[in-house]
């Protein structure tokens, strides 16, 4: 028994190496565990975080340094050096600049993750010869791109 549990590796070599031995009924139960079990594994993109969220805190927190330099009507807040005003306006036109150059990839990044998700939820509902055909074209054309 290894840190994270039992090692059935040999059992799991056999049946890989001989799915003849098992029963339809028990290769559509197997099927189905490796499936919810993969279905249950965070898929890792690297650094963990929302993108769309990360964007909209940018943009409250140049805003909230607009709203400290000016008022409303724009005029310049009493005490606060034009110095001050011009780092507020540099950081909100690198901000917009960024946003501009790359809003179509990040709103394109998040769709492609909901519809990754949702494709996956949907082969789950599939008879067991249905996702596993399914899941070998997507290997397979996976394996090409890369």
């Amino acid at each position: 028994m290894s840190a994270d549990g039992p090692d059935f590796s040999n059992e799991v070599e056999f049946i890989a190496s001989c799915p003849e031995a098992l029963t339809e009924e028990q290769a559509a139960i197997l099927w189905n565990a490796i499936q919810s079990r993969l279905a249950s594994i965070d898929i890792d993109y690297g650094a963990n975080f929302d993108i769309v969220a990360e964007v909209e805190a940018q943009i409250a927190l140049v805003r909230a340094m607009r709203r400290s330099v000016v008022t409303a009507g724009g005029q310049l807040m009493p005490g606060i050096a034009t110095r001050e005003l011009k780092e507020v306006v540099s950081a909100s036109t690198t901000m917009l600049t960024t946003l501009s150059k790359s809003h179509e990839k990040i709103m394109s990044f998040d769709r492609m993750r909901a519809i990754e998700t949702s494709t996956v939820d949907a082969v789950k509902t599939l008879p067991a010869e249905q996702q596993t055909i399914f899941f070998e074209t997507l290997e397979r054309k996976l394996s090409a791109i890369e």
